[in-house]
């Protein structure tokens, strides 16, 4: 069986050449076409905001409906006070901003007088403190120096005065019942220390000065004997007569203070020696020197 093959004849071979070139010129175009429109996506945007830009601007409507052109207007109208608005706030946003800075630099300029001042009062405490040492220390020497000056002085209690007195007379008349003879010469001087209030039913004392602190310090160790003494006319009560030191104004006070607490803690023994206060709780007990507040401390 013999197989035959078909030709394509002249027609039909330009037939297919025409069909091909007309798929491509089709291609060819829809690819044209799709740039135009992706063209027309990208540049619609811009080409409606700048014709709403010109339509905005001024005013300038060209529009045929009323009822647009009123919107537009009252658009434009709020966009324009939102703009005023906006260049207030930008004002007052400066206006804050410059006053924040100001505020910044006082604030650094105050922390910085701050950080001197601190430093200041800080030399001025050491300074204080420093002065407060110095003066401790001659408050402390003036007081010894004022004891020692006190230290051949006593002081008489208990004996009436009467007028145009002789202060001499009446410590030889004391003196002499401590089995002590005094000469002239024995006493330096002698007075009366009146009270500063005068209601005080009790006799001021007579502060009597020694030459000597030996007979001094005979003296006032030898004052317990008044208690078992016996009257004498211008005398009559010898037992309420006694004998202290010339103490100074703060030793006075600390023995004030310090008579208090031996009564309310029990301490049997309080007295004062060479002008200085001392206290003990019992005869077993060591002798405590009071000097200061901080010493009652020690009693309590």
């Amino acid at each position: 069986m013999t197989k035959s093959c078909d030709k394509p004849t002249g027609s039909s071979a330009g037939h297919g050449s025409k069909q091909k070139s007309a798929n491509n010129s089709d291609v060819t175009t829809g690819t044209q076409h799709q740039s135009v429109l992706q063209q027309i996506r990208t540049e619609l945007p811009t080409i409606i905001k700048n014709c709403l830009d010109e339509v905005c601007k001024e005013g300038n409507f060209h529009l045929s409906n009323p009822d647009l052109q009123k919107s537009l207007l009252e658009v434009n109208s709020s966009i324009k006070d939102l703009k005023l608005e906006l260049d207030e706030i930008k004002r007052s946003q400066n206006f804050i901003t410059d006053k924040f800075d100001e505020f910044e630099k006082r604030i650094e300029i105050n922390s910085m007088t701050l950080k001197d001042n601190k430093k200041l009062i800080k030399d001025h405490e050491e300074m204080i403190q420093s002065q407060s040492a110095v003066i401790e220390k001659l408050t402390n020497k003036m007081e010894e120096i004022d004891r020692q000056c006190r230290m051949d002085i006593l002081e008489f209690h208990g004996i009436a005065a009467t007028q145009k007195e002789d202060t001499n007379s009446w410590i030889n008349e004391v003196v002499s019942k401590l089995n002590i003879t005094l000469s002239e010469s024995d006493i330096s001087f002698s007075h009366r220390k009146f009270h500063a209030d005068e209601t005080l039913s009790k006799p001021p004392p007579i502060i009597v000065k020694f030459s000597s602190r030996k007979i001094r310090n005979n003296v006032y160790s030898s004052r317990h004997n008044l208690k078992n003494s016996t009257d004498t006319p211008r005398i009559p009560d010898m037992d309420k007569v006694f004998i202290i030191e010339n103490l100074t104004e703060k030793n006075r006070q600390l023995f004030f203070d310090a008579r208090k607490l031996k009564r309310d803690h029990g301490y049997s023994y309080l007295w004062t020696k060479f002008g200085r206060v001392l206290v003990r709780k019992n005869d077993d007990a060591s002798i405590l020197q009071v000097c200061n507040e901080s010493d009652l401390q020690k009693i309590k």
